[in-house]
């Protein structure tokens, strides 16, 4: 009964979807209008997909990174102060409501309300809840040995299981998945690598931004083929509450042009606000390895 509830729900949600078009420049200027209850709206789907959470365990990641000068051929002073710089920097210049205002102003700008309601509804349906239960705990406790053994044990599942390997594979790719993740790292990477470029001595030839930018691009396809097992086993986790039926409706939502549009306008809020959060992370690294006071 349930299933066929949500099914109901998110099929006249799908049908509603064409109403969009029809509306026309109107009603468009009708949703300029109500800006402030387009930014509560927002604020809403923000909380429902956990962005905040999402960010704060981002910071960890980025704070961590770190230690990958141990890998950089330093000495053991250098290296040592090499992470105790960047540790400081993380700290000084990480700024979660900054992050916040660059994700909404991307999604304002990106999304119109009927967007934000069809989402939000979406979210808060019997399946959207689903999702969203196991997302946080992934956000929150990722290294919880229990939740990394269910992984594995979501993972063997698929195997195991043609058709739903299918569906969440399909899922996989509409949701941007990997692409999500590998924004995460390559963000990550730039910042350690501005670092990196900060220490070097006065008169050594540096990489700008641009340059190092386009240098973990570049590096990215092996990082990436690498990443397919990690966000297999996540996103295995993720929707293994799902029935076949219930998978088929999410993959269903995401190949349709709003699906796909909606899912473009996420990826990049989070891509531009954790990009500028790398370059002042990258800065303040420089700023604090020039004070030479550590």
């Amino acid at each position: 009964m349930k299933h066929r509830l949500a099914r109901s729900v998110i099929g006249a949600l799908l049908l509603a979807l064409p109403v969009q078009a029809a509306v026309g420049s109107f009603a468009r200027a009708q949703v300029q209008q109500a800006d402030s209850e387009l930014e509560r709206l927002i604020d809403r789907l923000m909380v429902e997909h956990h962005t905040r959470e999402s960010l704060q365990a981002w910071r960890s990641a980025l704070a961590g990174a770190g230690s990958h000068y141990a890998d950089y051929g330093f000495d053991a002073r250098t290296t040592a102060r090499l992470q105790k710089c960047w540790r400081l920097a993380v700290e000084s210049s990480f700024d979660l409501p900054r992050l916040l205002d660059d994700i909404r102003r991307t999604l304002r700008l990106e999304l119109n309300r009927f967007d934000v309601e069809v989402l939000l509804a979406l979210r808060e349906s019997d399946v959207g809840k689903k999702i969203s239960k196991r997302e946080l705990e992934l956000v929150v406790d990722v290294r919880n040995r229990e939740i990394l053994v269910a992984m594995a044990a979501e993972a063997k599942r698929l195997e195991a299981d043609r058709e739903r390997e299918v569906l969440v594979e399909a899922i996989m790719e509409l949701h941007g998945s990997e692409q999500a993740l590998w924004v995460a790292l390559r963000t990550i990477s730039v910042a350690v690598q501005l670092g990196s470029e900060a220490s070097k001595p006065a008169g050594v030839p540096r990489y700008s931004a641009d340059e190092i930018e386009r240098r973990v691009e570049a590096e990215g396809a092996a990082t990436w083929a690498g990443l397919k097992s990690t966000v297999r086993a996540q996103d295995a986790y993720v929707y293994r509450d799902l029935n076949l039926s219930e998978l088929e409706i999410v993959r269903e939502f995401l190949s349709t042009p709003f699906g796909k549009r909606t899912t473009r306008a996420g990826l990049m809020a989070f891509e531009r606000s954790m990009h500028a959060q790398a370059l002042r992370t990258g800065a303040r690294f420089a700023e604090l390895w020039q004070m030479q006071e550590l």
